[in-house]
């Protein structure tokens, strides 16, 4: 089961070109900060954002994701997803407001980050790389 408002998106190498975000996919309009996050081995990112959603895609490595849904009115409150994404297998992750996300690699990994605006931008934000 996905969280409500999760979106996995299955991405494609065309020649040497990975298209993150299509037009079609009508999430742009919604972004404006691209980050690039390395992790080492071992390393880990714990993010929550109070009122922006965030797109999160492995660039090189793998990545497992665990993400917590904590908004009050949501369908899927309290459910926990866990997935695994890998540079070799592209994919991205919408991850709405109000969940918290944890992302680890074993082996290192280094991670596109999409959102509206910097980190701690309003009350109750959280970003941590440790």
């Amino acid at each position: 089961m996905l969280i409500s408002d999760m979106v996995v998106l299955d991405l494609d190498w065309q020649g040497q070109k990975l298209t993150i975000i299509k037009e079609t996919d009508q999430l742009l309009r919604r972004f404006g900060q691209m980050d690039m996050i390395k992790l080492n081995p071992k390393g880990r990112v714990e993010v929550f954002r109070s009122v922006a959603d965030e797109i999160w895609a492995p660039m090189l490595g793998r990545a497992a994701f665990q993400l917590e849904d904590q908004r009050e009115e949501s369908p899927s409150k309290g459910e926990i997803v866990q997935l695994e994404i890998t540079a070799d297998d592209p994919k991205a992750i919408l991850v709405p407001f109000g969940v918290n996300c944890t992302i680890s690699s074993a082996e290192g990994a280094t991670l596109l980050r999409i959102g509206t605006h910097e980190e701690y931008t309003h009350p109750g934000d959280r970003f941590q790389i440790s």
